[in-house]
C-alpha cells in the first residue's frame, strides 16, 4: 500500500478585519513562509507532496459560522482569495513545488474563533452539525482526530492563546491512534500588531436574498491548484449550514467536472489527469474541508452512478448531517444546472461569466428561476513579487504556472523530456 503523505496544521491568530492582500501579507507573510519551508523539508515517505492545513480565525463568524451565507460571501471570498494568493506567492519566492514529492499541498480552513474560548464540562462533545465545515469552531477542529504530524503556532501573545485553547480542547490520544503530533513554535513573525476588529463593513445590500441548499460549480479541475481550491471553498461556503432535522431540503454541492472527451484538444493533453483522478482529488479536497467528524468511526457513503445520456456518470459522497457532494461528468457546457431544478446558485470565475448567462437563459426557457451567480477573484500576486527586470518576469511566470492547469502540464512535460 502506498504511504500517505505527512499532514501538518498551522494555527494562525485572528486577523484584522476587513482583509486585503496587503493586510494578510503584513500579518501572515513571514510565519506562513517559515512553515511552508519547514513542511517542504520534512521527511516524507510518500510520492505525493506533504500536506498543510492552515486554520484562519474569523472573529465575526462566531458563534455558528454566520447565516445567511450570501451576506458574508463577498468579504469571505476576498479573504480566501488573498490567502491563496499569498501562499502561492510564497511558494513562488521559495521555489516550493505544489504537486510533487518535496512540495506542499496546502489548503485553508475557516475558523469561527474570536481569541477567546470558555471551557465547559462538555467541551469535548461536538454536535453533529458542528462537525461540518467549511466554517468550524475551535472545539471541532481540536477534537476531530486528524493525523497531524506537526502542529505549528506563532510565538506571539495571540498565537500562544489560540494554541492554549486548542490544546485544552484536544481529545486525549488513544492507544489506537498512531499520531502524536510535534508542536512547533514559529518565531519568525511579523512586527505588524494584531488587533481584534470585528466590525464588518461593505456588506452588499439585499441584492441577493435567497438562502441556498444546492449550489453548483463547474470546471476541468485538472491538477488541482489554488484557483480551484478558492472556487471549491466558496461553493461549499454558500450552502447554508445544517439547522435541524426538521429541514425538508437535503443540501447538495454539485461539481461539474469536464469529461475526457471534451478535453482532447487541450495542450499537453497526454498529461491530463483522467476524469476519475480529477473527481477523486475534488472529492478529497471537499471532504477535508467539510468533514470534521472522527473518520475512524465509520466510512463515508459513496455511490457511483453510470447511466446513459447527459449527466449519467457521477459519484455521490454523503456527509453527515445531510450534505451530498455530487461530482458529475460534463458532456456539454450546462450539465446538471439545466436538469436539476433544485440548484439555486452557481459559483464562477470571471472567465466563465458568459457560460453563466447561457445557463440562466436555458433555465428561463424552462420556466425555472435563474441561478444566483457568485464570482471569485482572480488570484493575484498583488505586487508582492516586485523585483528587477528578468527576475521579476521569471517570478511572475512561475506564479502564473502554479495557478494554471495548462502550465502545470507543460512543466510535467518538460520534466519528463529532461529525464530522458
Amino acid at each position: 500500500m502506498a504511504q500517505l503523505p505527512l499532514t501538518s496544521l498551522l494555527l494562525l491568530p485572528p486577523l484584522t478585519w476587513p482583509p486585503s492582500f496587503a493586510s494578510v501579507d503584513a500579518v501572515y507573510g513571514r510565519p506562513v513562509s517559515s512553515v511552508l519551508s519547514q513542511v517542504a523539508k520534512l521527511p516524507n515517505g510518500s510520492s505525493e507532496a506533504a500536506r498543510l492545513q492552515i486554520a484562519v480565525p474569523c472573529a465575526h463568524l462566531c458563534p455558528r459560522g454566520f447565516s445567511p451565507r450570501h451576506q458574508i460571501y463577498d468579504e469571505m471570498q476576498k479573504l480566501v482569495a488573498a490567502l491563496y494568493s499569498l501562499i502561492t506567492v510564497i511558494c513562488t519566492r521559495n521555489a516550493i513545488d505544489i504537486d510533487d514529492q518535496g512540495g506542499v499541498n496546502f489548503m485553508v480552513l475557516l475558523l469561527a474563533y474570536d481569541g477567546t474560548y470558555k471551557c465547559t464540562e462538555d467541551q469535548h462533545a461536538s454536535l453533529e452539525s458542528e462537525q461540518q465545515g467549511p466554517i468550524v469552531n475551535l472545539k471541532t477542529l481540536a477534537a476531530c482526530c486528524r493525523p497531524w504530524t506537526h502542529i505549528f503556532s506563532l510565538a506571539t501573545k495571540e498565537g500562544e492563546k489560540i494554541l492554549e485553547d486548542f490544546v485544552s480542547l484536544r481529545q486525549p490520544i488513544s492507544s489506537q491512534q498512531q499520531t502524536h503530533p510535534i508542536f512547533v513554535k514559529i518565531n519568525d513573525v511579523n512586527e505588524t500588531p494584531l488587533t481584534s476588529n470585528t466590525e464588518r463593513k461593505g456588506l452588499r445590500p439585499e441584492q441577493r436574498s435567497r438562502e441556498h441548499a444546492a449550489v453548483a460549480v463547474g470546471g476541468t479541475f485538472d491538477h488541482l491548484h489554488a484557483g480551484h481550491k478558492l472556487l471549491l471553498t466558496m461553493t461549499a461556503l454558500m450552502v447554508e449550514p445544517f439547522q435541524s432535522e426538521a429541514e425538508t431540503l437535503d443540501r447538495c454541492i454539485t461539481v461539474g467536472i469536464t469529461g475526457d472527451e471534451l478535453l482532447k484538444s487541450k495542450n499537453f493533453k497526454e498529461y491530463l489527469e483522467s476524469w476519475e483522478d480529477r473527481q477523486t482529488h475534488v472529492t478529497e479536497f471537499l471532504t477535508t474541508l467539510l468533514d470534521f467528524s472522527d473518520s475512524s468511526k465509520e466510512q463515508l457513503k459513496v455511490e457511483r452512478i453510470s447511466e446513459p445520456g447527459a449527466n449519467g456518470k457521477a459519484v455521490h459522497t454523503a456527509l453527515k448531517p445531510r450534505l451530498t457532494i455530487k461530482c458529475v461528468e460534463l458532456s456539454d457546457p450546462f450539465g446538471p444546472t439545466i436538469t436539476d431544478k433544485t440548484i439555486s446558485a452557481l459559483i464562477i470565475s470571471a472567465e466563465t461569466r458568459s457560460g453563466a448567462k447561457a445557463i440562466n437563459s436555458k433555465r428561463q426557457e424552462k420556466g425555472w428561476q435563474p441561478l444566483e451567480v457568485y464570482e471569485v477573484d482572480v488570484l493575484d500576486a498583488g505586487g508582492a513579487l516586485h523585483c528587477q527586470s528578468s527576475t521579476f518576469t521569471n517570478l511572475h511566470d512561475s506564479f502564473a504556472s502554479k495557478i494554471s492547469s495548462t502550465a502545470i502540464r507543460q512543466q510535467i512535460s518538460e520534466k519528463a523530456h529532461a529525464s530522458r
